[in-house]
């Protein structure tokens, strides 16, 4: 999710948010999103595929270079032959995370 801070701002997004929230507790299953989606359901655009990459979406779209990739499901790098293991396994040996453990 990218948000444009000012118009976040501008319109007090978080006060009517929070104040849907507490209105509608009937229709909160998901918190936070529940209450984005009810503000927000005119105002959003789609971000293309490659910003929100997730295992599942490997199965029926291919992107060559994804920009961000969410590991969603059971399927992770470090628990199996994922397809992006090895990349994974790059920025994890280069990183503060790896060299705690």
């Amino acid at each position: 999710m990218l948000i444009n801070l000012q118009k976040w701002r501008e319109n007090d997004i978080p006060v009517q948010v929070i104040q849907y929230t507490k209105d509608n507790p009937a229709k909160i299953d998901y918190m936070d999103q529940d209450a984005l989606n009810a503000i927000l359901h005119d105002k959003w655009l789609e971000l293309d595929p490659k910003w929100n990459y997730t295992t599942e979406c490997m199965e029926r779209l291919h992107i060559d270079n994804p920009a961000i990739i969410h590991f969603t499901s059971a399927k992770k790098p470090w628990n199996s032959e994922h397809p992006f293991k090895q990349e994974y396994l790059k920025y994890l040996n280069s990183s503060l995370w790896e060299q705690e453990n």
